[in-house]
């Protein structure tokens, strides 16, 4: 559903958006077009974000409100876009792990590293934010879940797991649907068909562990 903004506030999201992408979607760029007489939020974005939000004790149930909601439903990463997850990849691609908790210790070995290669300061950042648009939208129980998520905790751990099981996945569904099991884009550490493990043995086994 539509998420409603104080003009101000998307035009600095907007402006912000485009100064950080190296190359600015085609949309980005026509909204720029057609709000540039629109003033932008000057004061303290993060402070803005943090006005109306609450931070909980977290249970269980908290957390399963936000794993299938649409404000981290895309959070996983692509083959190349995190060092230590195409690390685990790999491994399981050149040892061929037979059980899910074989593969399960090498996420465990890897979880700091990758918790790193996410940058903290920028993962938080994106909570934040997230947190601020469910609000927006009228889901103020899942915004007050990813608002404390913010600060460490089991939970956290828990979702940074919840991100790498689902990349995991994902990278596997995708080489599924490639006719001879190829590289995923052009930025990627090529492999050739003979060395990649095989798909839908790590689909059924993913789906019949970790995804619920």
């Amino acid at each position: 559903s539509p998420i409603e903004l104080e003009l101000s506030v998307g035009q600095r999201l907007l402006e912000e958006s485009i100064k950080k992408s190296k190359k600015p979607p085609y949309e980005l760029l026509c909204w720029r077009t057609i709000t540039y007489d629109l003033d932008s939020f000057e004061g303290d974005l993060d402070a803005e974000f943090n006005r109306e939000l609450k931070k909980l004790e977290l249970g269980e149930s908290d957390f399963e409100k936000i794993i299938d909601s649409p404000y981290v439903q895309n959070w996983f990463f692509k083959y190349g876009q995190n060092l230590s997850i195409d690390s685990i990849i790999d491994k399981i691609n050149e040892h061929k792990p037979k059980t899910i908790g074989d593969i399960d210790v090498l996420v465990e070995e890897a979880l700091c590293a990758i918790f790193e290669d996410v940058q903290p300061e920028i993962f938080n950042k994106k909570l934040l934010m997230q947190a601020y648009f469910a609000h927006q939208a009228g889901d103020a129980d899942v915004a007050n879940v990813l608002y404390s998520l913010i600060e460490p905790s089991n939970f956290k751990t828990e979702l940074l797991l919840h991100i790498v099981q689902k990349s995991i996945y994902k990278y596997f569904l995708e080489i599924a649907q490639k006719p001879t099991g190829g590289v995923i884009n052009i930025f990627s550490k090529k492999e050739t068909p003979k060395n990649l493990a095989d798909p839908d043995f790590y689909i059924k086994l993913i789906e019949s562990e970790w995804v619920k």
